[in-house]
């Protein structure tokens, strides 16, 4: 008797009616961006459906487009399981909580539809992956438990592909991490599971090549699932067979998770480009930012052991053969930061006391030392916080036998100078007094910078030159040009103040601190117009800054903005909404959208700044100049657009096929270099542009801004 196909549910073609019932492990791309088409008509169709892993409390609720079909709509198609809710929505795919009532087990639906000009491919993809995604029976890997296809052109709709797949009541770890609940402890906690999960599919012969925060689930009892293997590469020795081929519109990962080489070298990529997404991940649980560029450490940024920057450097080094090429090998690491000291061997009586004596009066350092290395991951959870035990602080046993040794009183250690470095951008000029006084008093211990000049102001006007300085204790130090009007707005002494800042903006009319809990701090001018307080409340994620205005972008992908609105840059257009980054102008906001989509607004009073389309891997990093943006490619192409006065032509930057990431304020551009080298340009916008030397003291340098005619940055 021939074999009976049935078609996939996604991909379209035919499916073996040997695989298990479902659809093809393709239909689980988070990403694809295919649009949705009208909501399903009327009923037709009779098998269960799979969906990635979902999720009960995903956080707030879906944003439903009019195109996501309703439970309503959906549920005559699936008579044998009872469809409760929808959890989310994405280009292409909708996942919805179920029940299989004769099973009575819940389970995730996730259905797509696929336009008839992708049916070809989308089938042959469909098939490959599911036979993928049946192999991989793992705890901490989703469960495929059917998949399927649904013919309704009788209807007259497209046909719907399903999974059927295991429910995780939970969340994904993107929400944890933008909701603030991903303590470092936590964090570290769940890394594990994933390593054991990678570690194995890639013994199994398998790539997942889209790890990242939104494919980890995390159940309540802190249980991490892998979803989405429709990225899946098949390696069998000499064999390669890449899962999931090209389809128009997708995209084989997800940009700020993606190694190197799958830019460069895609025919190379193996297990390792998983070991760098998971770098990339584990840098973005214990810090709640995405690495790029040039970046801090972890334990700059937040309370964790030193050693572990080591751990993340190394699983996301450029060259795949210098990361850990198992996934074993960063569990391995981080468990050999967690273990406890080795109690010493006991000694005699003797060495007791002669220990004693040499060793009581470091006591309270060690103690210090101690609980420094130990207590960011919680395994020595008795011991005191850090900050409540100093080097010069006694021990409350200590007897007075410590009393009667003499020691030397205590020299005040000179404070470490600043890193910060101010490079005049003219070969005959000097940085401003206040500049480099102010310098002088930061201290080494400088995080961040975030500063405001304006090239193309009026002689005679009033300076807008002023420089915030970020600690890593959190405090703020504020550099402000004694005739800057903020500097008599109280702006120091506003800024003294703070003592938990994560990142700052710099405007000409104010500024905005966001603070580590993802509330905003704003201080500015009366025409500033600062929002209310619970508006500031956030949690927010990034600020942006242009000429006299500031934009908040929300956890929840929305925005708020405030300042000059001269020009419509404050007033985002209505519904916009996944945003995952900003950029500010002197006059015009702009938004970069979860599927790499760009949504501009402001500079109405001269011309619309419209973006170019782009792919969702079409963009390493962008930034914005004065009336524009400047975008950088794969492979160190760059392209620009914006209003210039005159006509649109910019100047053509040519940065190297090795540019990595962009820094830009008002007339300046700045590109770095893998190596870590900057090169940098002024007259971006005045028509003269010409190349500047950075200098030595400049490579591996980060926090970029230009102020007091200097290009400031933090050396190395």
């Amino acid at each position: 008797m021939p074999e009976t196909t049935r078609t996939c549910p996604t991909c379209g073609k035919p499916v073996s009616a040997s695989f298990p019932e479902g659809l093809c492990p393709a239909c689980l791309l988070s990403d694809a961006t295919a649009p949705f088409a009208k909501d399903p008509g009327q009923p037709r169709a009779d098998s269960p459906a799979t969906s990635r892993p979902a999720t009960a409390s995903p956080g707030p609720a879906p944003r439903v487009s009019s195109r996501v079909p309703t439970v309503e709509a959906l549920q005559p198609w699936f008579p044998g399981i009872e469809i409760l809710e929808l959890l989310g929505a994405g280009g292409m795919g909708a996942v919805y909580k179920a029940r299989q009532p004769r099973l009575n087990r819940l389970v995730a639906l996730k259905v797509l539809l696929c336009p008839p000009e992708w049916y070809d491919n989308f089938v042959l993809r469909f098939e490959m992956e599911a036979q993928v995604m049946a192999r991989l029976s793992h705890p901490h890997i989703v469960t495929i438990h059917d998949f399927g296809e649904i013919d309704r052109s009788a209807a007259g709709l497209d046909t719907l592909f399903y999974f059927l797949m295991e429910y995780v009541d939970g969340t994904d770890l993107n929400h944890l991490i933008r909701s603030g609940d991903l303590p470092p402890q936590r964090g570290l906690a769940l890394v594990p599971q994933i390593c054991d999960a990678l570690q194995f599919a890639h013994d199994e012969g398998f790539t997942h090549r889209d790890i990242k925060p939104a494919n980890l689930l995390v159940d309540k009892k802190g249980v991490v699932k892998i979803a989405d293997f429709g990225l899946a590469k098949l390696i069998r020795g000499d064999e390669t067979l890449a899962m999931g081929l090209t389809v128009t519109g997708t995209s084989l990962g997800t940009p700020h998770y993606m190694a190197p080489e799958v830019w460069e070298t895609p025919e190379t990529v193996d297990h390792r480009a998983d070991i760098y997404s998971l770098g990339v991940v584990l840098y973005e649980m214990l810090t709640g930012e995405r690495p790029a560029g040039v970046f801090d450490p972890p334990s700059r940024k937040v309370t964790v052991d030193p050693r572990v920057d080591a751990v993340v450097f190394r699983a996301m080094e450029r060259d795949p053969a210098r990361r850990y090429q198992q996934a074993r090998e960063i569990r391995d690491a981080l468990a050999r930061i967690g273990e406890k000291p080795t109690p010493p061997a006991p000694r005699s009586r003797r060495g007791i006391i002669v220990g004693s004596l040499v060793g009581l009066a470091g006591a309270a350092a060690l103690a210090g030392l101690a609980v420094a290395i130990f207590h960011p991951f919680g395994w020595w959870d008795g011991l005191p916080d850090p900050i409540s035990v100093g080097l010069d602080q006694k021990p409350a046993s200590s007897s007075t036998l410590t009393d009667r040794v003499e020691t030397p009183p205590s020299t005040p250690a000179a404070p470490a100078p600043s890193p910060v470095r101010a490079i005049p951008l003219a070969a005959d000029s000097s940085p401003p007094a206040w500049l480099t006084d102010g310098l002088a008093t930061l201290g080494g211990d400088i995080v961040s910078l975030a500063g405001w000049s304006n090239p193309f102001g009026a002689d005679d006007a009033p300076s807008e030159e002023s420089l915030l300085a970020i600690r890593a204790d959190g405090t703020v130090a504020c550099l402000i040009a004694p005739d800057n009007p903020l500097a008599s707005a109280g702006l120091s002494d506003w800024c003294a103040q703070i003592t938990v800042a994560q990142s700052a903006v710099v405007t000409a009319a104010g500024v905005a601190v966001l603070r580590r809990d993802g509330s905003v701090m704003t201080r500015g001018l009366a025409s500033w117009g600062t929002p209310a307080g619970p508006a500031l409340r956030g949690p927010y994620t990034q600020l942006a800054g242009g000429h006299q205005h500031v934009a908040a972008l929300r956890a929840d992908g929305t925005v708020l903005a405030w300042g000059d609105n001269r020009s419509g840059q404050v007033t985002p257009p209505p519904g916009l909404a996944d945003v995952e980054s900003l950029r500010c102008g002197h006059l015009f906001t702009i938004a970069r959208h979860r599927d790499g989509s760009l949504t501009t607004w402001g500079l109405s009073g001269a011309k619309e700044i419209t973006p170019p389309q782009l792919a969702p891997g079409d963009l390493l990093d962008w930034a914005a100049v004065r009336n524009g943006v400047y975008l950088l490619h794969p492979r160190g192409e760059m392209s620009a657009f914006g209003w210039r006065p005159g006509g649109d032509t910019w100047p053509q930057i040519r940065p190297g096929s090795d540019a990595v990431a962009l820094a830009a304020q008002g007339d300046y551009l700045a590109v770095r270099t893998a190596d870590g080298q900057w090169r940098l340009w002024s007259g971006i916008e005045r028509g003269s542009l010409r190349p500047y030397p950075g200098g030595p003291i400049l490579r591996g340098a980060r926090s970029l801004c230009w102020v007091g005619g200097c290009v400031v940055a933090i050396a190395p």
